[in-house]
């Protein structure tokens, strides 16, 4: 005996989840990423360090540190010479892929219990 089920979905329903879960989890990854980079985050007197923020740049999620020598202290090079040593044990040019080498795989996970969340 055959028996047929027919289904109907609300496709534009599940888009709309979807797409509200992706927010919160980029929004819930993103913090953490950027409370893990911190202690790799270059500080003399913390100004840096303290500049992190959570940014939408470009219609992306960005976390950004705004401070005239951000740029500088992000690639190790300040006036033209690279940086050997940096004054605080710890910390690194790059910290944010500093921090991803220690805690990406902790990233995925956050990222996937944000998301499974959303779409509760």
């Amino acid at each position: 005996m055959n028996v047929s089920v027919n289904v109907k979905t609300n496709s534009a329903e599940w888009a709309e989840l979807i797409n509200n879960a992706s927010e919160k989890m980029l929004t819930v990854v993103a913090q953490q990423m950027l409370n893990d980079s911190l202690k790799y985050v270059p500080k003399a007197e913390g100004a840096l360090r303290d500049s992190g923020t959570i940014d939408k740049v470009n219609g992306e999620v960005a976390l950004v540190w705004d401070t005239p020598y951000a740029q500088a202290q992000w690639f190790g090079v300040v006036e033209g010479r690279p940086v050997k040593n940096y004054t605080t044990k710890g910390t690194t040019k790059m910290w944010v892929e500093a921090a991803r080498a220690k805690y990406g795989k902790n990233w995925q996970q956050v990222a996937q219990n944000a998301f499974d969340a959303g779409l509760e």
